[in-house]
């Protein structure tokens, strides 16, 4: 901010400044605060500089010295000015006060005291005219040359322009160039993924395919092991069969051996004077039987009874009158012995190797009683429910021996009964004058409710305990016979046909099924197939 204090005449101004002025704002600012005109010409501004010389001011610049000094000075710097108007009346000049402002004083000085002036005074003034006008022409080439250089400065910007809209497009198709270059590494880039992807799929494809191989090799080579184990254990298992069946042959010419030597002891008791009836305590009825050639000793009341149920099979159709013409005119088998069996025996015997022990030979004899028994229970099973299939019995025999629970579920799932199910045997009991005896020794020797054909040992028992013997026989006979089911002729007839087509499976599900389609075989035939 500067202050300048003018004075004109008597009249003095105080003029505030906010910022920097040029040298022809200041004049003009000045002229028209004293109200004298703009256009008067030598308007101009001095000061004395340090060294005392006057100094005129014309240009921006030399304002720009002047208050250099201001900031260059003391505390209290003092800048001397003088301010001279050429005009009509007077040229006037005023010094400037010495204070830390800028004081300008102005006054009027008249044409006609410029006589009074000294030379040296004039020549100044001409010198001054004279650089006045060096520095109009000064300040005309400045405006030339800032003419100049606003063109050039126009002529630059508009080169700028261009060249940025230019640099611009430059760049614009250097992005272009970039996102293509950047769009065709992205598409080589999926491509190269897409192949390496196929590639992988491909040689994934092909570890399944020899993992696929290698699994069926394995199966193949796993099949064949199973198959060879199978094969062996067929083998083994066929070398077992052949090996029991060689037994149970073994065992049949031992059984054999046993009857006849039975037979042969009998005959030899019999021709010695013995009874039959001492000698039922000791030998199988059937033994006894064959020996002698009599009839069977039952009594005649399970005889009756039998004959009573076998005609009411032959009623309800279970057993056909052409099966029962043939069971009655069927004769007695004669006891056959088989003569090669024998003497195989006999030669087993001689050679030493078919029983070399005694407990061997107990084992033998055991199995014979066993299957003895087996048979006899089917024997009377048959002739009660079908006598049709005694023939058979030698065969089942055979076929179940040592699996009697398989053969009581087949009876029982063909004629809802079995050989422990189809007679209970009545409880026995003991006279009050008889002491209870232990009869494991009598059962022991006799391993079924018809006996054994024993040895010796048994028969010494038996001899010394015939009261014991008795009882057992007696329990033994006093059987009761399970009564048969009972069908109309219908049903009867019906279940006869389908039994006959091959249909396994328990009367009472037959009549189930016929019933449920009133008695028509065909409808019920096509429910049990399916």
């Amino acid at each position: 901010m500067f202050v300048i204090k003018v004075q004109y005449g008597e009249v003095t101004r105080r003029l505030v400044l906010q910022e920097p002025y040029t040298y022809q704002s200041l004049l003009q600012t000045v002229l028209s605060r004293f109200e004298l005109s703009i256009a008067s010409r030598g308007a101009q501004l001095r000061y004395i500089d340090p060294d005392g010389d006057l100094i005129s001011m014309n240009t921006d610049a030399e304002l720009s010295e002047a208050l250099a000094l201001i900031n260059q000075s003391d505390a209290q710097p003092v800048l001397r000015l003088k301010l001279v108007v050429h005009c009509s009346d007077a040229t006037c000049e005023s010094p400037a006060s010495e204070e830390s402002v800028v004081f300008v004083s102005a006054g009027h000085q008249v044409h006609n005291g410029a006589a009074s002036l000294s030379e040296e005074v004039k020549a100044r003034l001409e010198e001054t005219e004279s650089l006045e006008a060096q520095i109009q022409e000064v300040e005309a080439k400045a405006q030339a040359h800032m003419v100049r250089l606003e063109e050039e400065r126009l002529r630059v910007e508009e080169e700028r322009r261009v060249l940025a809209a230019e640099e611009e497009a430059r760049l614009a198709l250097i992005e272009g160039e970039r996102r293509r270059v950047l769009e065709e590494e992205e598409k080589a880039r999926h491509l190269a993924e897409q192949a390496e992807n196929a590639r992988i799929l491909h040689e994934q494809e092909e570890a399944r395919k020899i993992l696929a191989e290698e699994m069926e090799q394995r199966r193949l080579i796993e099949e064949e092991q199973i198959r060879a184990a199978q094969i062996a254990l067929e083998e083994k298992e066929k070398a077992r069969v052949q090996e029991l069946e060689e037994m149970l042959q073994r065992c049949e010419i031992a059984v054999c051996a046993e009857r006849e030597d039975s037979l042969g002891r009998i005959s030899a008791l019999l021709r010695m004077g013995c009874s039959v009836a001492s000698l039922s305590t000791i030998f199988c009825e059937d033994l006894l039987r064959v020996a002698t050639q009599i009839p069977s000793s039952e009594p005649r009341e399970q005889i009756e009874n039998q004959i009573e149920v076998f005609d009411d099979c032959v009623e309800t159709g279970v057993i056909s009158a052409e099966d029962e013409e043939e069971s009655r005119n069927e004769p007695e088998p004669e006891p056959k012995v088989d003569w090669e069996l024998q003497k195989a025996l006999k030669e087993q015997e001689c050679s030493g190797d078919a029983f070399p022990s005694s407990a061997q030979k107990r084992a033998v004899l055991e199995a014979g009683n066993r299957a003895e028994n087996l048979a006899t229970q089917l024997t009377e099973f048959y002739l009660i429910h079908n006598p049709g299939h005694v023939c058979k019995v030698p065969e089942l025999v055979r076929l179940y021996q040592g699996r009697e629970a398989e053969l009581n579920r087949a009876l029982m799932d063909r004629y809802r009964c079995d050989l422990s199910t189809f007679r209970k045997v009545a409880p026995v009991e003991t006279p009050e004058d008889l002491e209870p005896v232990d009869l494991e020794p009598v059962a022991a020797s006799k391993s079924g409710p018809k006996g054994d054909f024993g040895d010796e040992a048994a028969a010494q028992i038996a001899l010394a305990n015939p009261i014991e013997c008795a009882h057992v026989a007696e329990s033994n006979a006093q059987v009761p016979e399970a009564a048969a089911p009972v069908y109309d002729d219908k049903l009867s007839s019906a279940i006869a046909l389908l039994v006959e087509m091959g249909i396994e499976m328990p009367m009472e599900n037959m009549k189930e099924v016929l019933e449920k389609y009133n008695y028509n075989v065909e409808e019920a035939l096509s429910e049990l197939l399916s």
